[in-house]
């Protein structure tokens, strides 16, 4: 119980990381409360020489993003961010990367494996791909995999972004069902990825 309830915390907190909705100016504003949450610690701080037998762990410094900064640099700099707190927050002890991390669930997964071990099964759920079109819209490429008995089946859907409502755009049998990474490239051809999201369970 505590192991899913720990799975899920981390979930959360990568979904808040990498969802393509937040934008850099909203990335940016989040940086005061980093700054917030350190002065408490600064204050916090015991003076009493009874005290000093506390051993607190330092913090990883969170580098300064511009506002102009990629989303993938965004989500190195939170990742680190979350990775230094888990430990805090769950009891669970981590390692937490002293260079760059990928905001990725092997990224975590790799942070408590010496605590927890290897997981024992790993399955994605789904995982979308935003495309921008030369012509200003957007398209969403989504694929949901299903569990049936011993098989494992991969639907795509394909949608047109139109005034934030997703309208399916029409597929054969053959390239909605288990669709070959061949016609998945084409689709993302036709723009320029803006975003990716995915959904694992462990």
């Amino acid at each position: 119980m505590r192991f899913y309830l720990i799975i899920t915390i981390v979930a959360v907190s990568m979904y808040l990381v990498l969802r393509p909705s937040s934008s850099v100016k909203d990335e940016s504003t989040s940086a005061p409360v980093v700054e917030t949450s350190t002065a408490q610690v600064e204050t916090t701080e015991p003076s009493s020489a009874a005290a000093s037998s506390i051993v607190s762990k330092p913090a990883v410094p969170v580098p300064a993003v511009s506002v102009g900064a990629d989303s993938s640099v965004i989500g190195r700099s939170n990742i680190a961010l979350m990775l230094n707190k888990l430990s805090e927050c769950t009891e669970i002890k981590n390692t937490v990367p002293s260079g760059p991390v990928e905001p990725t669930l092997s990224s975590v997964l790799e942070s408590v494996q010496a605590e927890l071990g290897e997981p024992v099964i790993r399955s994605e759920d789904w995982n979308t791909t935003e495309i921008s079109m030369a012509d200003g819209g957007k398209r969403v490429i989504k694929i949901e995999t299903v569990y049936e008995d011993d098989d494992i089946i991969k639907r795509l859907k394909y949608y047109q972004v139109n005034n934030q409502t997703l309208v399916p755009l029409e597929l054969t049998s053959e390239q909605s069902v288990n669709p070959s990474e061949t016609f998945l490239a084409s689709l993302e051809k036709e723009g320029d990825v803006s975003s990716r999201e995915r959904s694992e369970r462990v």
